[in-house]
């Protein structure tokens, strides 16, 4: 289980596949224990609570 929140709101973020938050990126949730929140920008420019993968 990743040690971080996941993002349940990714359907239409176009950097699902490139944040650890999101599972289409390739980060496996924990099927009982997972922590989930709906993060959204305030702007449209504003990335900073998604992590992308280096």
């Amino acid at each position: 289980m990743p040690d971080i929140s996941m993002c349940a709101n990714d359907a239409g973020c176009d950097r699902k596949t490139v944040c650890y938050r999101s599972a289409a990126s390739g980060t496996k949730p924990d099927e009982i224990s997972q922590a989930w929140m709906n993060f959204e920008p305030e702007h449209e420019a504003d990335h900073d609570q998604r992590t992308d993968i280096q």
